[in-house]
């Protein structure tokens, strides 16, 4: 499996700028979605 690091990191500098807003920000205005998502989520390491 791929490395999500790369992705996750162009994500978040196109959110940060704006940029995706800019690419996909007409999806936040329609009343539903139809098709797929990706859930992307992270567990917290608990070394400390």
């Amino acid at each position: 499996m791929a490395d999500p690091a790369p992705g996750l990191a162009r994500l978040r500098a196109d959110l940060d700028s704006g940029a995706w807003d800019a690419r996909h920000g007409q999806l936040r205005t329609r009343p539903y979605f139809r098709g797929s998502l990706r859930l992307v989520s992270q567990r917290m390491s608990s070394r400390g």
